[in-house]
This record gives C-alpha cells, structure tokens and sequence, in this order.
C-alpha cells in the first residue's frame, strides 16, 4: 500500500515531501519540485528566499517568468510584484520521522539526538575525506587517485600514465549520464586513444570502462577547491565512498560483436595478466604448467621430476607446423631420449607425444619474456590457458625408419665379422 505523503505549507501552497527524492513537491503541480541542496541548513531547520510567484527558490524563474522580465526591461510590461519571502522549513526527521527510518535505517530517538546531515551522510566518509584521505578508483585492478582541479586519475602506487579526462571529453563523454568512457588497456594500465588510433573494435586486451564526472566521484574534495561549504550537496550522495570500482561498458552498446571465443580469450587474458594464472598442458593424462620463467613445463605436484626443459628439446622442434614431437616418459613426467644409437625396437617404457611451441602455449608469458607488449601477436589468436598434448604412434615418427636402419645395419654387422668356412684338401 502507498503512503501518505507528509505535507508542509508554503504561502498558502502545498506541498508533499519525498523522502527518496528529498524535495519538496508541489501538490497541484508534480512537475514543480524544490531541493534541499540550495537551502541553508540551520541545524534546527532550513531556510531560503521563496517566490510566491514561481513557487520555488526567488532566483529561479520559469520560462514564461523570464519573458515577463525581458518585456519588462524594455518597458513593455509594467514590473512584476515578486517580492523575497524568507521561509523557514523544519528538519527532515521532524517532517518525515517514518520514511527517515525506513530509508536511513535510524532509530526515532537518534532522530531526536542527531541532525539530519549526520543520519542521512556517512560521517566516517565525510571525516576521513576532510582529514585529507584521497578518493580513489579501481580501474580494471589498477588504482588511481582523483585529482579533480585538475580533472585527472593518477596512479595510487606511481608507476604508469596518468589518465587527463580532458582528452576525452569532446569524443567519450555522455553529458546526460555524466560518465565517461575510456577503452582501458588493461596489460599496459592506460587509456588508449581510439578515436586517433582507429582501435576501437580491439577487445583482447581492453575493457571499456565508465568513469563519473570526477565532482560526483568527490564532492567534498570539489565543494573544498572551489571554496564552498563541504556539506553542500550531500544528503543527496546515497552511496558516499573514499573508493570506487568503475563499472565496465558492454561493448555491444558501441555495436562491437563479442563472440564466444572472443569472450573466452578475454577471460583468459584477465586471468593470466591479472590473476597470475599460468598456462597449463594436459600431456598423457598429467598436468604441466608453462613456466617461462624457468623455461620447461613444470609437472603439476611432483617435485623430483625436472619436466621437459625447452632448451633440451630444440632439436625436437619443427618449424613449420610450429610444435615439438618428443619422446616421454610417462612415469618420471620427463623427457626422455632412447638410445637412438642401438634400438632395435619401439620403446615400451616411452611414448611420443606432441604439443605447441612456447610462444603458442603461452605467447603473455613468452612476449613478458622477450620485452614484448603483452597483447602483442593475440589481434588474430584465441588465448587459451588449457592445452592437450597429441600422443603420436611410433610408426608415425622417425623412429619407425630408425629402427628398421639400425636393424639392416646389424645384419650388414653381423655379415661381415661372420667368418668365412675353407674347404680342406681332398685326401
């Protein structure tokens, strides 16, 4: 059921206040609302200079009013009767005590013991930022402190470019939402220019974010820089903080298609960037992390095995399917070489199995590696972070042709050091 709204009477008009609105609105004329934010909070209660004749603020004056007043300055019209009528309007919790419980979560005797400004704003957050606390922002995990004189996001721990807002204005602000949107590189933690670069359908490494007019992000910090009272405007910030996380933009809402893989690839490099998470093959049924860094892949949960070091396996590489195909032994997790030299038949204790290069299997972690841009080489690649090595039959390997030389050679061998039997003299 729909409350009542609590009335108040101004000069012979009513009016209703709302609670959520925090206005007073005219009861015969919806459309007609009157703020808080401009009225002198008193403490006991409020006060402002009313117009009986536009009722609303003295110096606000509706279209029509302001026609009055042109025609008036050119003498067609005589002068408006609209003097300033000094009014005073009670505390909230004195108007509305009900919706001020159910919106703010008091109790009527903290109504009676408190001022308005120190139910309705958070007093922590207000303290903390009068007592010289930065705001800050969370951008894609990176944090910035707002600097709003200069209407910029500086990096919280100084490393990285700072982000000037005012380079976007013209192009990536919306005045109606009062947000912008920056294309955040999220592996270079910066803002890429789209509009100059034409790079706005890149996705792998970015994420659209949006980002407050910095006067709402801190409206202390502003109201203090620009020489007004600190509490101005506040009872009507719901969620007052000292930090923000920017909400990411769907890319549809600039018609850019995120297909499935696309998708993936994006989650994969949040989490390989971000999170720390490496790469990893599935090579005959256990796990191997791609580990750059210590160049092999490192067998998951078994520490005596060394795993397969690159630099031992180049020999195995070829160029141009871009995979190595290697002998492995399954029960030490290693690589492991036969001895090519005298095998005569096809290994039991190993087998051969075949994976993608380096680069391939980790190509953030390779480009990390060589001092490259991380995103570098993935515009046309998937990013994945799981991988199943191929395990490849004997007889489709060299060592199927090795063999069968070896053994044509131990015939030629054996043929050779076989002594030759002499007749003897017939007697």
């Amino acid at each position: 059921m729909e409350r009542t709204l609590p009335e108040i009477e101004i000069e012979g008009t009513t009016f209703q206040f709302d609670i959520d609105s925090i206005a007073l609105i005219e009861k015969d004329n919806p459309d007609n609302r009157i703020y808080f934010n401009r009225m002198r909070d008193e403490g006991t209660h409020y006060s402002f200079e009313y117009s009986a004749v536009t009722k609303d603020y003295h110096f606000i004056r509706t279209a029509s009013t302001l026609d009055e007043v042109f025609d008036d300055i050119l003498g067609k019209k005589q002068k408006i009767d609209d003097p300033v009528i000094s009014v005073k309007i009670p505390r909230i919790g004195e108007i509305d005590p009900e919706g001020m419980c159910r919106k703010y979560g008091c109790t009527l005797q903290e109504i009676e013991q408190k001022s308005d400004f120190e139910i309705m704003v958070n007093q922590d957050i207000y303290n903390r930022r009068l007592n010289g606390e930065p705001i800050t922002i969370d951008l894609a995990g990176k944090v910035y402190e707002i600097d709003v004189m200069n209407n910029m996001l500086r990096p919280q721990d100084g490393k990285g470019e700072e982000i000037f807002l005012n380079q976007f204005h013209y192009d990536l602000y919306y005045e109606d939402d009062g947000v912008y949107h920056l294309f955040y590189n999220i592996s270079e933690n910066r803002v890429a220019d789209v509009i100059s670069d034409g790079s706005s359908d890149r996705t792998i490494d970015r994420v659209i974010l949006e980002v407050p007019n910095l006067a709402y992000l801190d409206p202390i910090g502003t109201s203090l820089e620009y020489g007004y009272n600190p509490k101005r405007d506040l009872l009507y910030y719901d969620n007052l903080s000292v930090h923000y996380t920017a909400k990411a933009v769907p890319w549809d809402f600039y018609h850019i298609k995120i297909t499935d893989e696309i998708l993936h690839s994006q989650e994969a490099f949040d989490l390989r960037v971000n999170k720390g998470i490496l790469p990893t093959v599935d090579i005959a049924g256990h796990i191997f992390y791609i580990d750059m860094r210590m160049d092999k892949l490192r067998p998951k949960d078994d520490f005596l095995s060394k795993g397969i070091v690159f630099s031992d396996i180049q020999n195995y590489y070829d160029q141009d399917k871009r995979t190595y195909t290697i002998p492995y032994n399954p029960k030490t997790h290693e690589f492991q070489e036969p001895d090519y030299r005298n095998i005569k038949e096809l290994p039991k204790d190993l087998i051969a199995v075949q994976f993608p290069s380096e680069r391939l299997l980790d190509r953030i972690g390779w480009n990390r590696h060589y001092g490259f841009g991380l995103a570098d080489g993935l515009d046309n690649q998937v990013l994945k972070l799981q991988f199943e090595a191929k395990q490849i039959p004997w007889e489709k390997t060299f060592l199927a042709g090795l063999i069968k030389s070896n053994l044509k050679e131990e015939k030629m061998q054996q043929k050779i050091e076989k002594p030759e039997r002499k007749k003897g003299r017939k007697m």
